[in-house]
């Protein structure tokens, strides 16, 4: 926010008469007649304090800047669907003609019939008076640029402020020379209940005596946009808009395993992306003996995301994302390293999660693994090198079609784990786990022939917290002793029976013996209609206090990638991750192609 500071412009040009040039003055009388004629708005409508641009613009953003514009040039996205062109608010025609209390009124009402939403009480999701009132702030902030406020900003210090004063109050420090008391200009009722064009017109007519006018229309437009300035808070929307012409963005390399500060001799490296998810920028920079790093930036676009990241110990570690604005242009960006641990001890299976479907000769099972590293390490697999195996699964002999989900942030966010490979006793992550609980969630899916009953067993590499189930109700009964029943569900494919077991060590075998033919007769949990819906529900349960709790997600089609719901700093990292891991050589470049342009499809489908 960057207000024009009203109280920095003195009078610069004293003239023989001793009084100002322009005719503000006329303003009195204007203000007389408005009250006399009863012009000003029902009290209960006008604000208590001045509308806040600032403020506005963040409803301006959310309600109108879709069919209006981001910059109010009536060019939003849904312009194009709409029965009447979405007003310019933006345009000088309109600001000019515009009055403040019907504006209100038609952001409070709407016009239906024109395409325009009431955003008042008739509202299912009403605004508050107050940003109604920010919302026309913002408007006039948006069409009235900061170098316009500015000339009438100098306008008015050399030719009103001797009268008017630094606000407009009518206590300037020559106000005693003039022939009549001059007008309060900061009086908002009169500004909420005319437009620039009326304000202009009375103006260009010079009919107060205690004023010459000599001022062409530029500088007369400039000077009245700066006095509106008096009865709303104005900010430069459009400033976000702009490059900054400098930047910083620094940040501190800390090892969270030892507490110290990484020394002189790292590098430091700096990406910046684009709107279009595109690097546009690489710098370097050695890290000084603080551990710091500092890059200094020119020109930078506010729309651009930045990532510095760091090698250690051959594992890259990367900050959070961010961005720099007018008002923040220093941005902090520390990374965290962690040494590296071969130890499988630390690492903990918090939940594995299974969920079976059944088709006509085959079982269909999903299993969720969310697990911790209790450790103050990176753990990097036993062989101490990542490449060959981190967290390692193991699968029941004969399992067909595997493939593998990784989740990021919560259990409904998932993209293909390609970084999985198969080895000699199973299956491996190939990423590094950082430290902290649920710093992993894994999802395997695989297929097993099935027949009137069958055993799904397969051993578990870590020590686990419990283990949860969910079997529909096609016929199917789980058998055994170990399985605590969670009694049934109803789900929105159909009803569920749901069981649980307690902590398993680290070498445990788990064990599903399954008895009966799956019922595929067309009823709701079929795996037919699950498939012609394309929705199956993939069910997370937690045992609390010996009681199973259901936590549903919803993934979208078995053997389709899952619904996409990863947040734009989670699909960021992912993009910047993949950058990596092909500069490492460690994908083809079809492959890094093919999945960059995946991630950034999810991202454009979630970009504001």
């Amino acid at each position: 926010m960057n207000p024009i500071q009203k109280n920095t412009i003195h009078s610069s040009g004293q003239h023989a008469l001793g009084r100002p040039r322009l005719i503000i003055a006329t303003l009195v009388a204007l203000f007389l007649l408005a009250i006399a004629g009863g012009v000003l708005a029902q009290a209960g409508q006008l604000p208590d304090d001045p509308p806040d641009a600032f403020a506005g613009m963040i409803p301006y953003t959310d309600r109108c800047s879709n069919c209006h514009g981001t910059t109010g040039q009536g060019d939003g996205e849904m312009a194009p669907d709409l029965p009447n062109p979405p007003t310019a608010h933006a345009s000088p025609e309109y600001l000019r003609a515009a009055i403040p209390v019907e504006m209100f009124e038609l952001i409070t009402n709407g016009r239906v019939d024109k395409g325009m939403p009431p955003f008042g009480e008739a509202s299912s999701d009403p605004l508050s008076e107050t940003s109604r009132w920010d919302l026309i702030a913002a408007i006039y902030s948006l069409g009235t640029p900061v170098e316009v406020v500015e000339q009438g900003q100098v306008v008015y210090g050399e030719n009103c402020l001797a009268c008017h004063g630094e606000s407009g109050a009518g206590d300037g420090p020559e106000v005693d020379q003039s022939s009549s008391e001059p007008g309060d200009l900061s009086n908002s009722g009169y500004w909420f209940n005319h437009s620039n064009q009326s304000v202009f017109d009375s103006l260009a007519t010079n009919q107060n005596p205690d004023h010459e006018f000599d001022l062409d229309d530029e500088a007369l437009w400039s000077v009245i946009d700066y006095m509106r300035t008096f009865s709303y808070g104005y900010t430069d929307t459009l400033a976000r808009f702009r490059p900054l012409d400098q930047a910083i963005v620094l940040g501190q390399v800390i090892n969270g395993t030892t507490g110290d500060v990484l020394t002189t001799g790292n590098i430091a490296r700096l990406r910046a992306f684009t709107q279009d998810l595109d690097i546009t920028l690489e710098m370097e920079d050695t890290l000084d003996a603080d551990g710091f790093f500092q890059f200094d930036l020119t020109e930078v676009p506010q729309d651009w995301f930045f990532r510095v990241s760091l090698e250690y110990e051959d594992i890259d570690f990367g900050s959070d994302f961010g961005q720099v604005t007018f008002d923040q242009p220093e941005l902090n960006l520390p990374i965290t390293v962690f040494d590296p641990a071969t130890d499988p001890g630390a690492i903990n299976i918090e939940q594995l999660h299974l969920v079976l479907g059944f088709d006509s000769d085959q079982v269909l099972v999903s299993e969720v693994y969310i697990a911790s590293n209790n450790d103050s390490t990176v753990f990097v697999g036993e062989s101490g090198n990542a490449n060959l195996g981190t967290f390692e699964i193991s699968l029941p002999s004969g399992a067909q079609d595997v493939t593998f989900q990784r989740g990021f942030g919560s259990i409904d966010s998932f993209i293909p784990a390609n970084e999985v490979i198969e080895t000699g006793s199973g299956w491996a992550d190939t990423l590094p786990l950082r430290p902290g609980p649920g710093s992993l969630t894994l999802v395997a899916l695989y297929s097993l022939p099935y027949e009137d009953g069958g055993t799904i067993s397969h051993p578990i590499a870590y020590n686990t917290g419990g283990v949860n189930l969910v079997i529909p109700d096609v016929g199917v009964a789980l058998a055994g002793d170990n399985w605590q029943s969670g009694g049934s569900q109803s789900m929105g494919t159909g009803p569920v029976s749901t069981y649980g077991q307690g902590n398993l060590p680290a070498g445990s075998e788990l064990i599903l013996r399954l008895e009966g033919e799956p019922s595929m007769t067309g009823g709701a949990s079929s795996t037919n209609v699950i498939r012609d819906n394309v929705t199956e529900l993939l069910i997370g349960l937690a045992v609390a206090v010996g009681v199973i709790v259901i936590a549903v997600w919803v993934i979208r089609g078995w053997r389709q990638e899952p619904v996409q719901v990863m947040s734009r700093e989670e699909l960021l990292q992912e993009l910047a991750d993949l950058d990596d891991t092909f500069e490492a050589g460690e994908i083809d470049e079809p492959t890094y192609h093919r999945e960059r342009e995946e991630i950034k499809a999810d991202l454009m489908a979630i970009w504001e």
